[in-house]
């Protein structure tokens, strides 16, 4: 198998990166990130050597808004009026028109989790809100991944 060289273009820039939130495009995400974690117990070997086998499995997905609307007061609606688990449909997409592919997943059944900040600012700066969800890793579908050439 030839080595394969890629080029600065084939890198996929974040600048491309749209999230959509219970269907509706959430333009104001300005940073995302999900993580696939794993849960792992240590087990003991012969010879005194210590391994890890992993246990259990959850997704946490963190993401940043610059502010526009309140998402975050639609969350303290659903608290205050019972509803300790709202969920939702996240759906990302990856797609640098420069580079090999697009990437897409769309993470269902995601709960809100955390802290929630209903209120903040510093005068003179930009507002930005943190909001941080779970997910079920067999509620996750790869809708378009990069293929490996």
């Amino acid at each position: 198998m030839a080595d394969f060289l890629f080029r600065e273009k084939d890198v996929v820039s974040g600048s491309f990166g749209k999230c959509y939130i219970g269907g509706r495009h959430w333009a104001e995400v300005s940073e995302f990130e999900a993580k696939l974690k794993l849960d792992s117990k240590d087990v003991l070997l012969a010879g005194g050597e210590k391994g890890k086998k992993n246990t259990s499995s959850s997704i946490e997905i963190k993401l940043k808004l610059q502010k526009v609307f309140s998402p975050e007061l639609e969350l303290l609606k659903s608290v205050t009026s019972g509803t300790l688990n709202p969920m939702t449909t996240i759906n990302i997409q990856l797609d640098d028109p420069e580079a090999r592919g697009a990437e897409a997943l769309a993470f269902n059944d995601c709960m809100f989790t955390g802290d929630i900040d209903l209120g903040s600012f510093k005068s003179g700066e930009l507002t930005e809100r943190e909001l941080t969800l779970s997910c079920v890793p067999s509620r996750v579908e790869i809708l378009e991944s990069i293929a490996d050439v």
